[in-house]
């Protein structure tokens, strides 16, 4: 075909891919659409007019539809306010029946804790603990009944508080989503608890100092209760009742649904825990400024979480969006050799890290139970409990805008320091062996061991700089992007001299000129690894620590113990998990940059059309 006739044959067309490019409203569905399109047509003008404007056209035209989709967009605060005043209202009132169902069943266990209460006295004491109830009676009879309010800094008090609340709405949240019997649970061991502590004032003659300090924030932190139980149970309604959709399409559906409500719930939590670190301890307050701080709050619950849905639904009805899917979406073969943008790789890393979840499962389980055993048999004062990490760097950040300090470390020696480290890098090695076997479908070969050798120290130097290095909160954070980019080093080393035969010092010096590149998706990833460390954790310290002290015929000392070198086995066991995540995201984020600038996988169709045409 004369470039003539391609022209003619097809302008019309582009014509119309220039008015949707040019469309700021363009859906990025269709543009993706347009991109492979155009791709199209510049892979057969590279090959059959690689001279002509034709060519040059049709490559300013594929950038800028890739640029449009990779070029975030403005912070838009009309979508965020429709957000908050139209969505997040809708789905309140889709919600309904499991917010209502979470507040009954708290009640309901508020009652017990009451009736219970009333029962047996010493009630209060299994619940709250001795020790509390002791130091409470004692305030009360010297006419300081709230004083337990008064300790402390008030920015150390908001820091706890916070993270008390988070790792209830957390924990609540990821036992939900599984058939949403673990939600229940949560709610009714905190009805309880909330039921006892009320009633013990009442029973001991604080009830009025109780009643005007403990819900000045109690008021919106007992709602939040209640909502991240409804969130949960609707997260968990779509496994429990898929419908007409399949059981994954249901949960996906529900989820998504919850992970909205979240976002509005979220703000609230941070709100109650303000209030109780800041407001709560003001004693002092006259009481009809307490009272009416308490009415505000919940005419603000009342108006924002029952009534306005009320009304939005009346108004708007229901969001088709948050009823049915919008679209389903087939699994499709992951494409290597494509532009990606970060949120496309992250997805497609989230698919291949499920698709290869049982083999890195058992090799990070083997690594944390081994470091466990290791370190109670030889490192006994280092066998305590651990923090995920990207959560100890937040609280000892919050930690030092307050008075003191939240989390008691204990200083490290250089010796366990290096056994740490030289223990995990070689598992990290072999994480990295395993999937790049596998994963990756890279053969080894004799004559690349200097390359593997470069590779294990670039990894031992990643662990150590991730399990060796002491540091505060500010120099982790340099120390996350420093082991990121380590990985990274180690993945393009691998993939330069795999993928790419020909060209290979080209490709090298694309990836090393291009490393910079990778910080949006590391901050994506990171976000990525907190949440599933937040989760994982909650859920699985809480599952072995009932199940250790349930099931084990040991004595309270030996389950303690079990129970630790559990906690520290999950914690590595999740710390390492996430490398092979990690590495499937820079393993799509190198392919795709040596893509979009060298255009490999392009040249490569461009050669064989040639030789077909030859």
């Amino acid at each position: 075909m004369k470039e003539s006739e391609f022209i003619d044959q097809n302008k019309d067309k582009w014509l119309e891919y220039e008015s949707i490019i040019k469309d700021e409203e363009a859906d990025p569905e269709e543009l993706s659409e347009v991109f492979i399109q155009v791709t199209d047509d510049l892979s057969h003008s590279r090959s059959n007019y690689p001279n002509r404007s034709v060519r040059v056209y049709l490559n300013d035209l594929a950038n800028l539809i890739f640029d449009k989709l990779g070029k975030k967009k403005k912070l838009n605060l009309s979508l965020i306010q429709k957000f908050f005043t139209i969505e997040v209202p809708q789905l309140m009132y889709l919600a309904r029946r499991e917010m209502l169902v979470s507040l009954i069943v708290f009640l309901l266990s508020m009652g017990i804790g009451i009736y219970s209460s009333i029962k047996n006295p010493e009630f209060a004491s299994v619940v709250l603990g001795e020790d509390y109830v002791n130091m409470t009676k004692n305030n009360i009879s010297k006419g300081e009944a709230m004083a337990v309010y008064t300790g402390g800094s008030s920015m150390d008090g908001f820091i706890a508080i916070l993270r008390n609340n988070a790792q209830i709405d957390i924990m609540m949240l990821g036992l939900g989503m599984f058939f949403s019997i673990g939600a229940i649970w949560v709610l009714i061991r905190n009805g309880i608890m909330v039921g006892v502590f009320q009633y013990f004032f009442v029973n001991h003659g604080g009830f009025k100092d109780s009643l005007l300090t403990i819900w000045l924030h109690g008021t919106i932190e007992i709602t939040t209760i209640c909502l991240i139980g409804g969130v949960a149970l609707l997260a968990g309604k779509g496994l429990l009742f898929p419908g007409s959709y399949t059981r994954y399409q249901s949960f996906r559906l529900s989820a998504g649904n919850a992970a909205k409500l979240l976002l509005m719930v979220l703000p609230f939590t941070f709100i109650a825990a303000v209030i109780e670190g800041f407001i709560t301890r003001m004693t002092f307050m006259p009481d009809m400024v307490k009272g009416l701080f308490i009415v505000i709050n919940l005419l603000v619950v009342i108006g924002y979480f029952i009534l306005y849905p009320i009304r939005i639904h009346r108004r708007y009805g229901t969001n088709p969006v948050h009823e049915t899917l919008r679209k389903d979406h087939p699994t499709t073969p992951i494409k290597l050799n494509e532009i990606k943008t970060p949120q496309r790789i992250v997805t497609e890393s989230f698919v291949t890290f499920r698709n290869k979840f049982g083999i890195n499962l058992a090799l990070c389980a083997l690594a944390g139970i081994g470091y466990a055993v290791i370190v109670h048999q030889r490192f006994d004062a280092y066998f305590v409990e651990h923090v995920p990490r990207l959560l100890s760097n937040f609280f000892r950040t919050m930690s030092i805008i307050g008075s003191g300090s939240l989390l008691q470390e204990i200083p490290e020696t250089f010796t366990f320091r290096m056994f740490r480290s030289i223990y995990f890098a070689v598992w990290m090695a072999i994480l990295f062996a395993v999937n790049a076997r596998v994963v990756f479908k890279f053969k080894w070969n004799s004559r690349n061991i200097p390359l593997y050798l470069g590779i294990a120290a670039l990894l031992g130097i990643m662990a150590y700089i991730m399990f060796g290095v002491e540091s505060n909160a500010g120099v982790n954070i340099l120390v996350s992007f420093g082991s990121f980019i380590l990985l990274y080093l180690s993945a393009a080393i691998l993939m330069a001299n795999h993928y790419y035969d020909q060209g290979t010092r080209e490709v090298w010096k694309t990836i090393g000129n291009k490393i910079l590149h990778c910080t949006s998706l590391w901050l994506i990833v990171v976000v990525a690894g907190l949440l599933i460390q937040l989760m994982s954790y909650s859920l699985l310290a809480l599952f072995t620590s009932m199940a250790i002290n349930d099931l084990l015929p040991i004595s309270a000392t030996a389950k303690g113990e079990v129970q630790i070198g559990m906690q520290i086995t999950i914690y590595y066991m999740i710390v390492l998990m996430l490398q092979p995540f990690y590495l499937y995201a820079l393993k799509y984020h190198i392919m795709s940059i040596v893509e979009k600038y060298n255009g490999v996988s392009l040249r490569a169709e461009m050669d064989q059309l040639n030789f077909e045409t030859r």
